[in-house]
This record gives structure tokens, C-alpha cells and sequence, in this order.
């Protein structure tokens, strides 16, 4: 990287953070932030870029590097680690960076920047093989995939999701592959070509054959350009050395790196071996650089992972799955392979989640209230473009940009993620219905468990295509809610509506042959299963005890109704809301404490907001239980005629 020779420590200061957070997000190249700068209306290029991580200038456009900054951070916390710092830090290490760059009245000239970067002093020894994790050379790691009947985990509780990719699964390839890497250590200089689409696992098999044979060998990371840096001035390791080129196609410079690599390769009178591992989504054709093609020519025999799994290999992830949660969490999950599942739950994740993108994330929040009440899943009625259009509206919180903001919005939600997976798939050859991302359902629908669904939506759904059946079940679902007008416009539609159950034709009775005469069996023994156990001995006095940490620990790991029955208990006694919260978004032992810790409270605001989510035991409370806060007079109107979508009573005269 160049820098000014020079420079004042504001200016420098603030290149540095700067290329320290755009390394952290571990972006496949500048196009990403330009293409995301240009949808929010901000222009960047890359000269203007490469001028700010080079220090060679400091951004005059504060809305341009606000952008740069709330885009990169959160995708370097989750790819790196790196804690995200507020605004007004970076916006102090900017103003210090443009006063130290001012035009100089007199004195000595301003420097010009050089080829060469300053380096310093005495460089760090280079890592072995055995000191980095494959989440270090570029492997995903594992997103928590929470299925309906999960225990409560890590990530309710505000922590991090787990940092480390989940249990290997041998592949058919793991083979071929490690017998490529065997033949070039024995020829002592070579090439392992690793190819396959995004989240196949081809970074993942890599790694851990690299990690398995090379341990003790030093680890050249040519995805780290102070590392390249320090091969160009002739800093290479002295011993066995392993290059790792991960994603070479989606790097800013792929001939460039691979020159790097070849030249590493034909270095003569280096001490020890030197072999290059490259993973890349394509194997090098002809009219590919020549640099490519020749690093392709000597690595052998390619090898190729494929994107989808053998029966023999989800045998053995079931195997595993035994002993890993998140693995286990993945097979559920159908459509895609494993490895695609868990990579590309956190892209759709992050695309919902992302407020640069919040028309999108508008029309995937649609998605997914439809999906709570049925809509759009497998059983349910089709998720329509019509339905999606007249309800992605309800979820933006300010006027959109533009009046023909669907559209864009919806083919973004659409358009595979990393060529891999689809936040909102489009409708099959012949299908009307879009369908949510798995994982991202699973997920989501527990984050807004307790958000009622706007009253467009509602209105939306009463004017929709459906048939008399889906227009009934609707009904039932607004009359649980206590959403009584809803209910009665359902039903009048219900009424007006065709049946669409498909009627199978009429078959001639069947004549069953009498069956063989037996003898009678021997009644089968009544078996009596003892309740009591260690395990909810253990729950018990963890809860007299007040062991909130203990208990914890333990319903995570039991994965037990009672022991979840405890903590529900426990977190009520000391009036923990938050936590009971999301307890009650999937378990049913912490929905019946958490109403009744809002039937105990003065206010019942919640509660009637829980009720208009769906929410039984909040239904159940409303009807049979003391509610502090309302009276019988309150409590007989409300049951009367009905709540908002708001969750506000319904004022009759």
C-alpha cells in the first residue's frame, strides 16, 4: 500500500483505521462498495478509494464516508471481529486528518507519495499452519439456524453467534484432493486448484487438508496485502511455505495475485518447499489471463466440489449432527446442501437486517408476517407478487425514494446471494408463489413474535385471491386475535368465495378379502414412567438456590420442557423481561409466565399487544385471569367488541 512519506499523523492516522475496517470486511473487491454507494444515490469510484485508503487524500464528502463507514462495520464485526466504533469517533478522526492536511503557508514542501510503503521495524515472525483457524483463511462461520423446538441459546441472550465453522463432514473429494496436495509436496514446488460454486465448501475442504498435512509449515495469506508487501521486498519465510489464495476470481487483481504466486514458486535458492492452494468459483479456460492459466497447468488434476451432497455424505452429517446443534439445525432445512444453508443463512440475515437496504428489507418483513399466519409456507396459500405489493408498503417507515421503489426492492430480495441462495426465491415454472429463505424464517419469525401485523396488511389480506377455505381460516386466525372486524370481513369473503380444494374423482369400492383369523395377542403391560429425574432434581435447586447462570446452562443443554419451565419461573421472579420475552417466542412454558407477568403489571398495554400477535396464554389471561389495570367493566368491552391491530381496545358508543 503507498503511503505519504511524511504525512501528518492525522492523515495517516485516519488511511489506516480506514484500510484496517475495509480488510476486516473481507469484501471481494471495491465493486461491492460502489455498486452499494450508487444505490443510495452517493458516487464513488475506485481512484477515489484507493486515494483514501492510500492516504493520498481525506474525503470532503462527509455523507460519502458516513456511508462507507455504517456499510463497512457491521460486515467487519461479523467477518473479523473487529467492534464497531459510533459516528462521532470516525467523524473527530476526520476533521483531525482534514486540519493536519491543510495547505502549508511556508516551511518545507508537502511530500509527494511514493512507491514504496514504510514498513516497520523489525517484522513479525511468519505464522505456522497450525496457529490460524479456517474462520481465519476465509471459511464462514456457522450462523445459528433456530429451529421451532431449539433451546434457548447464546444468541437470546445477547451474546455472539458461534465463531467457529461446524463439525467437518468428509466429502466424496476429500480424496482427490489430499492426493494433489501429497504429489506437490513431493515435487516440492506446485499448485492445488480447488474449484466449485459459492458455499459448496471448497474453502472449507482445503483448509482442512492443509491444516491435516502441513501443520508445521509457514502460512503465506496472499489475501493480506501487507503480507504480499513483504514477499515483493524479498521478506519470504525460510522454510516450508504454503500460499493461500482463497476466492482468487473474486479479488481486485486475480493475474496480478497469481504472478505473485508463480513468482513465489520460481523464486530460486529458496530454503524449503512451496506449494499454492487457490480455491476459485471457476477453473481457467482459455481465454482466462495467461497468469491464471499457468498456475492452473501446474497443479494437475483439478479438483472439483460439487454442490450438492451424496447420500453418503448426509449419512455421515447426520452422524455428526449427534454432537452439533448447528449442524443438526441445517439438515432440517430443505432445497439447498448443508454448507449453502449455513454461509448463506447469514447473507440473507444480513440483507433483512440491513439498513441501507430498507426497502428491501420492507418487502422481506412482508414475507414474513404473511408467513406467520400461513401464507406463502408449505400447506398454506401461495405468496403472491399482488399480495407482496400491497403489503410491502405497510413496513416503511418513511415515504419510499422513488413511487416505483417495488420493483428494484423486490428484485433484490430475489437475486441470489453469492450465486448461492435466495433471501425471497421467485415463483417455480408454473408456480405463483415466492418463498422464503428457510433459515431466514426461522429466525425472523422468532424476532417478531411479539409485532403486530399492520392494519394494511389486514386489509390487504381481505381484499386478496383466496379461496373459501383460506378466507375461513383467515377469519379464525383475526377471531383469536380479538380482531373482530377483520374476522367479520373475512368471513363475508369466505361466503362470496369458490372452494379451491381439489376434489379427486370418485373410485369403485374396493372388496377387502377377510382377514386371517389370529390369535388374540396378550394385553401389552401399561408402562409407568417416573417424572422425577436428576436432571429436574437438579432444575429444582437450581431455582431455590436463585442460580440464574446455573440454570441457564442447564436448560440450554438439557433441552428439557421442565427445566425451561424453571427458568421461565426464575426469570419472572426477578422480573427479567427481556429474557422471559424471548423465552415465551418459542417456548410454551415461557409464554404462559410471561402473561402472567403482564396480567400482574398496572399497565396492560403489552398484554393486549401480545394478544393481537397470537399469543393464547395472553388470550387466555384476558379471559379467565386477574389483569391489573382493568376493571370488568374494561375486560367485558374488550372482549365485546374486539382490539385495534394496534392492540388497542375498540371504543363502542
Amino acid at each position: 500500500m503507498k503511503i505519504v512519506r511524511e504525512a501528518p499523523a492525522g492523515v495517516v492516522r485516519f488511511a489506516a483505521e480506514l484500510q484496517a475496517l475495509y480488510d476486516g470486511a473481507r469484501l471481494p473487491g471495491r465493486q461491492v462498495l460502489i455498486r452499494a454507494a450508487d444505490e443510495q444515490g452517493i458516487t464513488l469510484n475506485e481512484k477515489t478509494l484507493s486515494d483514501w485508503f492510500r492516504g493520498r487524500s481525506v474525503p470532503r464528502s462527509e455523507p460519502a464516508i458516513k456511508f462507507l463507514i455504517e456499510y463497512l462495520q457491521p460486515i467487519a464485526e461479523r467477518r473479523a471481529q473487529r467492534p464497531q466504533r459510533l459516528w462521532p469517533w470516525w467523524r473527530e478522526l476526520l476533521q483531525a486528518a482534514r486540519a493536519a492536511n491543510r495547505p502549508q503557508e511556508a516551511g518545507r514542501p508537502r511530500s509527494q507519495v511514493l512507491d514504496t510503503p514504510v514498513r516497520p521495524a523489525g517484522a513479525a515472525p511468519w505464522p505456522l499452519v497450525r496457529d490460524r483457524t479456517a474462520v481465519d483463511m476465509g471459511v464462514h462461520p456457522a450462523v445459528f439456524l433456530p429451529p421451532s423446538t431449539s433451546p434457548l441459546t447464546l444468541w437470546m441472550q445477547g451474546q455472539r453467534e458461534p465463531q467457529l465453522p461446524p463439525t467437518y463432514v468428509t466429502r466424496e473429494h476429500d480424496d482427490a484432493l489430499l492426493g494433489t496436495l501429497r504429489a506437490a509436496v513431493q515435487r516440492e514446488s506446485g499448485a492445488v486448484l480447488v474449484v466449485g460454486r459459492s458455499c459448496t465448501g471448497k474453502s472449507r475442504s482445503a483448509w482442512e487438508a492443509v491444516s491435516r498435512e502441513l501443520g508445521d509449515w509457514f502460512l503465506v495469506d496472499l489475501r493480506d496485502r501487507r503480507q504480499i508487501q513483504r514477499l515483493n521486498d524479498g521478506d519470504e519465510p525460510t522454510g516450508d511455505c504454503v500460499l493461500w489464495l482463497d476466492n482468487l476470481d473474486l479479488t481486485d487483481n486475480p493475474p496480478q495475485l497469481a504472478e505473485t504466486a508463480l513468482a513465489v514458486l520460481d523464486q530460486r535458492g529458496a530454503v524449503g518447499r512451496r506449494i499454492v492452494v487457490v480455491t476459485m468459483w471457476h477453473q481457467p479456460e482459455t481465454e482466462s489471463p495467461r497468469q491464471l492459466r499457468e498456475l492452473a497447468r501446474r497443479t494437475g488434476a483439478v479438483v472439483h466440489v460439487s454442490e450438492d451432497w451424496t447420500g453418503a455424505e448426509l449419512d455421515e452429517a447426520a452422524r455428526l449432527a449427534a454432537a452439533d446443534r448447528v449442524l443438526a439445525a441445517a439438515l432440517q432445512q430443505t432445497g439447498f446442501s448443508p454448507s449453502q444453508i449455513l454461509a448463506g443463512a447469514k447473507w440473507a440475515l444480513g440483507l433483512w437486517r440491513n439498513a441501507h437496504e430498507r426497502q428491501t428489507s420492507a418487502v422481506l418483513t412482508a414475507a414474513i408476517d404473511l408467513a406467520r399466519l400461513g401464507i406463502g409456507v408449505p400447506g398454506g396459500a401461495p405468496l403472491t407478487r399482488d399480495l407482496l405489493t400491497s403489503c410491502s408498503a405497510c413496513y416503511l417507515t418513511r415515504p419510499p425514494s422513488t413511487d416505483d421503489w417495488f420493483e428494484p426492492a423486490l428484485r433484490k430480495a430475489t437475486t441470489p446471494l453469492e450465486d448461492a441462495v435466495w433471501a425471497l426465491a421467485p415463483p417455480l415454472p408454473g408456480a405463483t408463489g415466492y418463498r422464503l429463505f428457510d433459515p431466514l424464517l426461522d429466525y425472523a419469525r422468532l424476532q417478531r413474535h411479539y409485532e403486530p401485523l399492520p392494519a394494511g396488511v389486514w386489509t390487504a389480506l381481505a381484499e386478496a385471491d383466496f379461496g373459501r377455505e383460506e378466507f375461513s381460516r383467515l377469519a379464525q386466525e383475526a377471531r383469536d386475535r380479538l380482531l373482530f372486524p377483520q374476522a367479520s370481513a373475512f368471513a363475508q369473503r369466505a361466503k362470496q368465495a369458490e372452494s379451491r380444494l381439489s376434489v379427486p374423482p370418485r373410485q369403485p369400492p374396493r372388496v377387502l378379502p377377510p382377514p386371517p383369523r389370529t390369535p388374540p395377542s396378550p394385553p401389552t403391560p401399561t408402562l409407568k414412567f417416573n417424572l422425577s429425574s436428576p436432571s429436574r432434581n437438579r432444575a429444582d435447586a437450581l431455582l431455590e438456590a436463585d442460580d440464574l447462570e446455573g440454570l441457564l446452562h442447564h436448560a440450554i443443554n438439557s433441552n428439557d420442557t421442565y427445566v425451561r419451565r424453571r427458568l421461565a419461573m426464575l426469570y419472572e421472579r426477578r422480573g427479567d423481561r427481556r429474557a422471559l420475552r424471548e423465552l415465551a417466542t418459542f417456548s410454551r412454558r415461557g409464554a404462559r409466565h410471561w402473561a402472567a407477568m403482564l396480567a400482574r403489571e398496572e399497565d396492560p398495554a403489552e398484554l393486549l399487544r401480545a394478544v393481537v400477535c397470537g399469543d393464547g396464554f395472553a388470550l387466555r389471561a384476558l379471559r379467565d385471569w386477574p389483569v391489573a389495570g382493568l376493571d370488568d367493566t374494561q375486560r367485558e368491552t374488550i372482549l365485546r367488541f374486539g382490539l385495534t391491530p394496534e392492540g388497542r381496545p375498540i371504543q363502542r358508543r
